[in-house]
């Protein structure tokens, strides 16, 4: 008799600390359209941007994470070894997603990017037993309407390879956010993270080896974008992963769907874009989505 009052009870306080969490990750993100624009027109390129990313921001976030902590240590050699792999993954996915930037607009890279909730959710009903419920489904529609109004998705002509990097990205992303969720509640987030790093950093030494070495931006505003891409990444790779463990895959992807508006509203402050009707609308929705999902407990059982 329990459950249903379980399952209709508002967030407890930790679960409003990973939705804050998420919510600052979203701001993050939505930032690394625009700083990746400003050093390529620097003169940069997606690998020096991994790199910075990873290496230098990794390393940053190692000896934090240490002067806080004193150990990084993960128990079981199995979850060491998934960590360092899932590392590899948000690397390359991270690389992938730069590059489709490249390829086609910034606005429909993020709409395709923002399939990966949608994927996170089918990984999840068999690895999470999330159950889809309507109110989640609805949450969900509502959501990614909200995000292809945001952007604002038109039938312009679209680069196939932009298209599959975009997409390949996404899945990377689901896989990542889905796959170490149980092994976070087990170790914690903050160790995992770190391990992770790790996996990334050496994925990013053999990338940029791979590519011919750093290319560097040669402008002021350019490495504004390069430097400030690490420091956003890392910040909101951090929040969200920690979330994760909070809130369950599902939610912690859902409420990333702020993502989008921060990114739009980082391109009409800084690059002078306009704020259209059926964007505006897009906002409201993605808004109005992450109201409903942030306050729903997942159904217990």
């Amino acid at each position: 008799m329990t459950r249903p009052f379980a399952a209709s009870r508002g967030l407890d306080r930790r679960e409003w600390l990973g939705v804050a969490l998420v919510l600052v990750s979203a701001l993050a993100f939505g930032a690394a359209p625009t700083l990746a624009r400003f050093a390529y027109a620097g003169g940069s390129d997606p690998p020096s941007l991994v790199a910075m990313r990873f290496f230098t921001g990794g390393l940053a976030v190692w000896l934090f994470y240490l002067a806080r902590h004193g150990t990084l240590t993960i128990a079981a050699l199995r979850d060491r070894l998934w960590a360092l792999i899932f590392g590899v993954v948000m690397c390359i996915e991270s690389w992938l997603y730069l590059e489709a930037l490249t390829f086609i607009s910034v606005s429909v890279t993020v709409l395709l990017f923002f399939s990966f909730p949608l994927m996170v959710s089918l990984i999840a009903r068999f690895t999470e037993d999330e159950k889809l419920t309507p109110q989640r489904l609805g949450a969900f529609a509502a959501a990614f309407a909200g995000v292809a109004l945001a952007v604002g998705a038109t039938a312009e002509r679209i680069d196939p390879r932009g298209v599959a990097l975009a997409l390949v990205a996404a899945l990377g992303v689901a896989v990542t956010i889905a796959g170490t969720s149980r092994m976070m509640l087990r170790n914690g987030s903050v160790p995992v993270i770190a391990w992770m790093l790790i996996g990334a950093a050496l994925t990013t030494i053999v990338l940029v080896a791979v590519r011919g070495g750093v290319t560097p931006p040669a402008t002021a505003l350019g490495w504004i974008g390069f430097v400030g891409t690490a420091v956003f990444f890392i910040g909101g790779i951090a929040s969200f992963f920690s979330a994760v463990p909070m809130i369950g895959p599902v939610r912690a992807a859902m409420l990333s769907n702020a993502e989008p508006v921060v990114a739009i509203g980082l391109a009409v402050t800084l690059l002078g874009e306009s704020l259209t009707g059926p964007q505006a609308a897009g906002a409201v929705l993605i808004v109005g989505a992450i109201l409903v999902v942030s306050r729903q407990r997942p159904p217990e059982g």
